[in-house]
């Protein structure tokens, strides 16, 4: 089997999915090492791969040491506080790193609120799927909002604004005297087509 940090041996790699490798703590060093020597990554998925506390250990380093590591996935993995406060504690102060995915991870009510006091009005965005504690849906750390939709994942620049409104229908246009006495302005019914033209000078006019 190909060891994951190998991947890292292209330089120009920015994106790596590394999701459900069963990469475990023991081969997590090797690869934490490489994303912290890499110089053009820029998003790392490690779903699913049971990393615990020592794993986010060789994380924490890694996230610490890269220059350029944006986003960061560790959902499903089999962490808890101890690991999350790890990974919070470097990523928070970082130069570069905006998104830190944390679904799947269980955490207390008092261990939410005391990263919520802690990412309080940082640019860090943290998305944690809230268990049977609290209501379901992905938290943000930037203030403790709670991301549209609930659950999924939501880049501050994938936001888009709501759409407006629709515009209302149109009024019905006013059905003239079937003399012809009309203004330019208004719209010519059948009886009165030839006064209409005759008024305004108009000779390329298509009824529909």
């Amino acid at each position: 089997m190909r060891e994951p940090h190998a991947c890292l041996s292209q330089t120009f790699l920015q994106v790596l999915l590394l999701a459900r490798n069963r990469i475990g703590d023991k081969r997590m060093g090797a690869l934490a090492r490489a994303v912290g020597r890499h110089r053009a990554l820029r998003c790392l998925d490690l779903s699913c791969n049971a990393i615990r506390f020592p794993g986010a250990c060789h994380l924490a380093e890694a996230v610490r040491e890269s220059a350029t590591l944006q986003k960061l996935s560790l959902a499903g993995n089999k962490l808890r506080a101890d690991g999350v406060f790890r990974l919070a504690h470097v990523a928070i102060g970082h130069a570069s790193m905006a998104v830190l995915d944390l679904r799947g991870v269980e955490l207390r009510k008092a261990d939410r609120r005391k990263l919520d006091g802690r990412t309080r009005y940082t640019r860090l965005t943290f998305l944690i799927d809230q268990g049977a504690e609290a209501d379901r849906g992905a938290w943000q750390g930037r203030g403790g909002a709670t991301a549209p939709g609930g659950g999924g994942m939501v880049m501050e620049d994938e936001c888009a604004p709501p759409l407006p409104p629709p515009l209302p229908p149109p009024p019905a246009a006013a059905v003239p005297a079937s003399d012809g006495a009309i203004g330019s302005d208004e719209t010519p019914s059948k009886l009165s087509v030839a006064a209409w033209l005759a008024r305004v000078g108009k000779a390329d006019v298509a009824l529909y």
